[in-house]
């Protein structure tokens, strides 16, 4: 029973990454982080230039049910979704990088859902 929970979060996770990696352009990579989170590296070099492909990811999740094949029927699932994002030219490693994006997304997470949270020096209104 075990194996096939883990081969349904499994199959989850490669129908998200299809669904992500739809919205990507050739020079962003997709990883997962951490349990249920993803990682996107994108070229992008501040937050204005970040906002079109965050405005894209909220609405795939938004607004689209999320659609898990099944042997008789499929299941519809409403996900919600929390973005962090946090630019390299703050950060002088990726690990603070990488920290700062991961404390973005848990105050995303706490704010609300299909919530995005920028890192105060990356400012939308700049």
């Amino acid at each position: 029973m075990t194996l096939m929970a883990t081969l349904s979060v499994i199959v989850f996770y490669k129908l998200q990454f299809k669904r992500i990696t739809s919205l990507l352009d050739s020079s962003s990579v997709l990883g997962r982080y951490g349990g249920e989170e993803f990682i996107i590296l994108h070229h992008a070099h501040d937050a204005k230039a970040i906002h079109p492909l965050t405005q894209k990811l909220l609405t795939q999740f938004s607004n689209e049910p999320f659609i898990v094949p099944g042997n008789q029927k499929n299941l519809k699932l409403q996900i919600t979704i929390s973005i962090g994002v946090a630019t390299s030219r703050h950060f002088h490693s990726i690990h603070e990088l990488t920290d700062k994006a991961d404390a973005l997304l848990y105050q995303a997470k706490a704010n609300g859902k299909n919530t995005i949270c920028y890192s105060p020096k990356d400012s939308l209104a700049k």
